[in-house]
């Protein structure tokens, strides 16, 4: 009797978790070759194609990938984006009247306090940032006030006849610009590797973010808001963007690059997004509050492998 009640709790098991819908990519992923425990090699050593990038100065030991994607395979995408990338720059008009930081106006953050909101009252007069110094009351953080700031704008270009419906895609926010630019790293070692915090994530970082089958639409939103250095361009930028793209093309997803706009109109399109994904740094979590609370999506979910920390639900109280 307990024998058979055994197996037949067993079969059930078996049913039901072949039921359970998942989210698994179109085309199986490249991996390593597993070693013994049946885990991927933590170090690259299955694939003949590994480049030299990966071997660190005398001593030291090979640098740590991340990805399941062969390192060839990588090597190729970041290749192949070279000669489009070679000149890229971005829309550098809103860098031309100083640095604009929406997600520190909000927070209050940062040395110089005073003096970066005056900045932003004088250079950006029509911004989202200087229409909330204008109605915030006391404290910082107040997102009532920014969701009111970009439902009022968002209904403006409603009434103008533009488009702004929900984005029925999975919108990523790249975090790139200055922080790729002036980061000493290659672009293959800021994809190769496998630490997830920091502004730039690795591939890795990505490939661990489960997207729902549909929409199959994938947009890469992506700016450059601190112009770079004289007779600089944002190549390293354009090439990482590239590389994702090819990345999320080879598992069957239809891919899209939203380059040159405005910070706001960044700001404005992303709040649209049925499913959104974030990248780092406080931007990107106080696009994903606007996300959120406009009844979209955020993907990983808050919390998901410690990444983020708490979404700040008092922020929405």
């Amino acid at each position: 009797c307990c024998g058979f009640g055994m197996s037949t709790f067993v079969l059930w098991l078996l049913v039901g978790a072949a039921n359970i819908p998942t989210a698994a990519p179109r085309r199986a992923e490249k991996r390593p070759n597993p070693n013994k425990s049946g885990e991927p090699e933590a170090l690259v050593k299955s694939d003949p194609a590994t480049p030299s990038w990966l071997h660190l100065p005398k001593g030291q030991s090979p640098v740590k990938f991340g990805s399941h994607v062969l390192p060839s395979e990588l090597e190729s995408w970041i290749n192949r984006a070279r000669p489009k990338c070679s000149r890229f720059q971005y829309n550098m008009d809103s860098a031309k009247a100083g640095r604009y930081e929406l997600a520190d106006i909000f927070h209050g953050h940062g040395r110089g306090r005073e003096e970066r909101e005056a900045m932003h009252r004088d250079n950006f007069p029509g911004s989202i940032a200087s229409a909330y110094l204008v109605r915030k009351k006391g404290d910082n953080n107040d997102f009532k006030i920014l969701a009111q700031i970009v439902e009022n704008r968002l209904a403006a270009k409603a009434r103008a006849g533009e488009n702004v419906r929900r984005v029925n895609a999975t919108v990523f926010h790249l975090r790139l610009g200055d922080v790729v630019e002036e980061d000493p790293r290659s672009v293959m070692e800021m994809l190769a590797g496998d630490w997830w915090g920091g502004y730039v994530k690795p591939l890795s970082y990505y490939e661990g973010t489960r997207l729902p089958r549909l929409p199959e639409t994938i947009v890469l939103v992506s700016g450059s808001h601190v112009a770079p250095p004289q007779g600089g361009n944002s190549s390293k930028s354009c090439i990482y963007m590239e590389v994702l793209a090819s990345y999320w093309r080879s598992r069957g997803w239809r891919v899209r690059l939203r380059t040159g706009f405005s910070p706001d109109e960044d700001f404005l399109f992303m709040s649209r997004a049925k499913y959104f994904v974030r990248s780092g740094g406080r931007l990107t979590n106080l696009i994903g509050w606007v996300v959120e609370s406009r009844g979209g999506n955020l993907l990983p979910r808050p919390n998901d492998a410690g990444l983020f920390g708490p979404m700040g639900e008092h922020l929405k109280s």
